[in-house]
């Protein structure tokens, strides 16, 4: 017969009702692709990670949000996705911009109680699952406020005029203060979280990049932090 397994998805997101759900991927620039068992929503990160579907740090981006959007994230990467990275990280960013992030299960975060070491931020209280990031439209705009930015990197001061958050990282990626990985990255945060962080890249930080990096994800684990 022409049935398909149990629980089978296809790149249109169609899912079978079953015990197991099975993900097609395909894989970049191959006309191959994985057939994914999702057995936990870490696991198929791991398998995407192993075939080099993903990378490090959009797999980090899909680590933070639920097993369901995860899951029809991945469903999503068909074969017209040329950079299955690129495509997780701003579907990750559409949804924090509209704060429709599930974050992952407060299971995940245990009852270890301050300083456990998971670093969600929920506790053993389920109740502020949702992000508090404002969406990137709303009514702050740190250009009536702030019209430039001090920092210290490469040896030197530089002051750049806030245009947007857009134009100031792309300006310090042009300037190799960061890279372009850590700029996406403090790029999925509201204005004014970028416009702190970057702030803070004075004489005692060796490695802006990482220190950027650090910080986004001290928020992105921790929304109550960005407040």
């Amino acid at each position: 017969g022409g049935l398909r397994p149990r629980g089978e998805m296809d790149f249109g997101g169609h899912r079978d009702s079953g015990s197991e759900d099975i993900i097609k991927v395909c894989l970049p620039n191959q006309a191959a692709h994985i057939t994914l068992h999702w057995v936990s929503k870490d696991h198929a990160i791991d398998e995407l990670l192993s075939h080099g579907v993903l990378d490090d740090l959009s797999a980090d981006f899909l680590r933070k949000t639920s097993e369901e959007q995860t899951k029809d994230i991945i469903s999503s990467l068909g074969p017209e996705i040329q950079n299955p990275s690129a495509f997780v990280t701003r579907r990750m960013k559409d949804l924090l911009a509209s704060g429709s992030l599930e974050p992952p299960a407060p299971a995940a975060a245990g009852r270890r109680g301050p300083g456990g070491g998971a670093g969600f931020g929920f506790g053993g209280d389920p109740a502020p699952l949702r992000p508090s990031y404002p969406p990137r439209s709303s009514s702050y705009e740190p250009a009536a406020s702030v019209d430039e930015v001090e920092i210290f990197a490469n040896g030197q001061y530089m002051t750049i005029a806030w245009t947007s958050q857009e134009d100031v990282l792309a300006c310090l990626v042009e300037r190799g203060v960061l890279d372009q990985r850590s700029a996406e990255f403090v790029g999925m945060l509201h204005e004014e979280a970028v416009y702190d962080i970057v702030s803070k890249i004075k004489e005692d930080i060796k490695n802006p990049s990482a220190f950027v990096t650090r910080e986004a994800k001290k928020l992105l684990h921790n929304p109550q932090a960005a407040q």
